[in-house]
């Protein structure tokens, strides 16, 4: 893989008039350039197999000085997946996203990568970095979400019990490290008995 590191002027959502340069790789996991006194944000493309992009924001460069970020992108982990139940399903899909700060609602979660199928062992599996992320499971019509840890250098397996819904309207996590778990809303074919209609 070639790794890109970009940088723009700082404040402007990474616009493509607003790229200043790209950083040149001297050694192995430095990138350096020169640039002008200012605050600029970098853009971290193409980090390895299960790393996700990168945005840095707010960098300060002070001209005759030299200015150092250290990204600390962790360990790998390896992920395995046993479905229970997929074989009701003609095409299963299975991605991993990181966990964002409102990923109870999925708005800021970034997808990192798809598991791929191992058909010899009967399992979908993959590495990524260490840290929180959420897998979702679809059939290409109905989604299930479960959340994941993984640890680095070490084989991180879950058993999931499939259960695709269509029109799920809340979940919620219960502990750290739980299943997401859903709430559902029942109508009946008629609406509330207490609605009131326009005839």
């Amino acid at each position: 893989y070639y790794t890109i590191v970009e940088a723009y002027q700082a404040g402007t959502d990474f616009s493509s008039d607003a790229w200043v340069t790209d950083l040149q790789q001297t050694s192995p996991g430095i990138w350096e350039a020169e640039l002008k006194s200012g605050a600029y944000d970098l853009s971290l493309i193409n980090l390895g197999e299960g790393f996700s992009d990168q945005r840095l924001y707010g960098i300060e460069v002070v001209g005759g000085s030299v200015t150092e970020k250290t990204i600390e992108l962790g360990g790998k982990g390896r992920v395995e997946v046993d479905l229970s139940g997929a074989e009701a399903y003609d095409w299963l899909r299975v991605m991993l996203f990181a966990v964002g700060e409102f990923s109870q609602w999925g708005e800021y979660d970034t997808y990192v990568c798809d598991l791929e199928y191992d058909d010899s062992r009967g399992i979908w599996r993959g590495e990524v970095r260490e840290g929180k992320y959420q897998l979702r499971i679809t059939d290409g019509y109905a989604e299930q979400r479960v959340e994941m840890v993984v640890w680095p250098d070490t084989t991180n397996r879950k058993g999931i019990v499939l259960d695709l819904r269509e029109d799920w309207a809340t979940y919620e996590q219960w502990g750290a490290d739980a299943d997401w778990q859903w709430e559902w809303e029942i109508e009946d074919e008629w609406g509330d008995e207490e609605d009131e209609w326009d005839w």
